[in-house]
């Protein structure tokens, strides 16, 4: 997992590590999801489009924990 500012500049930054990082190992292109919260639209629909990333969706799993936009609660 990756965490940067809500912004295009931070995914930018992001995107060049990502991509010396792929041409290093090579990571499988399915397994590649962005979560954003707390984004405006505009925002949001810049970063995914510089990315190429699909938007996930929560709640979802990493590791076999589940993922929530919510608190956890015991």
């Amino acid at each position: 997992m990756i965490f940067c500012r809500g912004e295009a500049y931070s995914a930018s930054l992001v995107k060049d590590c990502l991509v010396k990082f792929k041409e290093l190992s090579g990571p499988n292109p399915v397994k590649r999801n962005l979560f954003m919260c707390g984004v405006a639209c505009g925002i949001k629909d810049q970063i995914i489009n510089l990315l190429g990333y699909n938007e996930g969706k929560l709640p979802v799993r990493y590791l076999g924990v589940p993922l929530l936009s919510s608190i956890v609660k015991k």
